[in-house]
């Protein structure tokens, strides 16, 4: 039986770092025994929050980020309530179909 404290050790294919405002950003590709991945992580202050998709999610978060960016550029914000309503800045609503 294996231990649960073991680190699986992992390959480093790619790394970056960026800072955003207070918050230091870093993107890593990595590889391990269980896969591809990627590793986002935010770091402000002495608070480091990490998120891991897997290489089969990367292409899905690109798009995603790719439709938040067009929002963010055209400064056309969408607020989404957790029943799917979107809200947009006129007085139109439009219903989404989550997942």
């Amino acid at each position: 039986m294996s231990d649960l404290n073991t680190k699986i050790s992992a390959t480093v294919l790619f790394i970056n770092c960026f800072r955003i405002e207070n918050k230091d950003i870093f993107v890593d590709l990595r590889r391990n025994t269980n896969g591809t991945y990627l590793k986002l992580s935010e770091r402000t202050g002495k608070m480091r929050k990490t998120v891991l998709i897997p290489a089969s999610g990367i292409k899905k978060l690109q798009n995603v980020l790719d439709e938040v960016s067009k929002i963010v550029n055209n400064k056309r914000f969408v607020l989404v309530a957790f029943d799917g309503t979107c809200y947009l800045p006129t007085t139109s609503t439009v219903r989404v179909h989550l997942p």
